[in-house]
């Protein structure tokens, strides 16, 4: 019995592997089209009472974004805010902690019943792989040591402006010599001589 379980889940996951033709354009949840997929899968899942999401959440997964104060919430970019619908967004993440749960049993399963073979097929993708994850690690090397050159050579020459603009405002202050001037000859002042008078010459005869 566990061993037709173990063949319906890899049938299953096999079938996930097998190219499908690309949906339009449209708002996605876990990747996966809204109104191409979930929705009407969710109708279905309902029908068989399978899930029990609201009709209002299927009939308007899209809902308007709002403040606390009732206003229309806005992005950064002044768009207003569309957000999917919180029963569907449980619906979702519920089938895919589902598949996660799926992809981890059966890659268990597929251990278990060949382990060398799965011990071999590691090995060969790890030896394949080494060239290209030497290669581009090589390659982001360079890059940053390209990018450390750049900033080492923008810093000299960050340091060579300052120095001129230091040295410029050095000049600007530096005082400008003047030319001498003729001196003006100084002016001589003539000594006064007084002679002394004698008080008998001005006594009246």
């Amino acid at each position: 019995m566990a061993q037709n379980g173990s063949n319906a889940l890899g049938e299953y996951i096999g079938s996930l592997c097998q190219p499908v033709k690309a949906h339009k354009a449209e708002r996605k949840q876990w990747g996966i089209g809204l109104e191409s997929v979930w929705i009407p899968m969710f109708h279905a899942t309902n029908l068989e009472h399978k899930t029990f999401i609201p009709s209002d959440a299927l009939g308007a997964p899209l809902r308007l974004g709002y403040e606390k104060d009732g206003t229309v919430k806005l992005s950064a970019s002044g768009r207003p805010v569309i957000r999917v619908v919180k029963e569907v967004q449980l619906a979702v993440g519920m089938i895919r902690q589902n598949f996660e749960a799926n992809c981890v049993a059966y890659t268990k399963s597929v251990r278990l019943d060949n382990p060398d073979g799965y011990r071999q097929e590691v090995e060969r993708a790890q030896k394949a792989g080494e060239p290209i994850i030497l290669h581009d690690a090589a390659n982001l090397r360079k890059h940053a040591e390209m990018l450390q050159a750049q900033a080492e050579a923008a810093r000299v020459e960050a340091a060579k402006v300052a120095k001129a603009k230091v040295a410029k405002a050095a000049k600007a202050r530096k005082p400008v010599a003047r030319k001498p001037t003729a001196r003006k000859p100084d002016v001589v002042i003539p000594e006064v001589v007084t002679t002394p008078v004698d008080d008998r010459e001005l006594v009246p005869a």
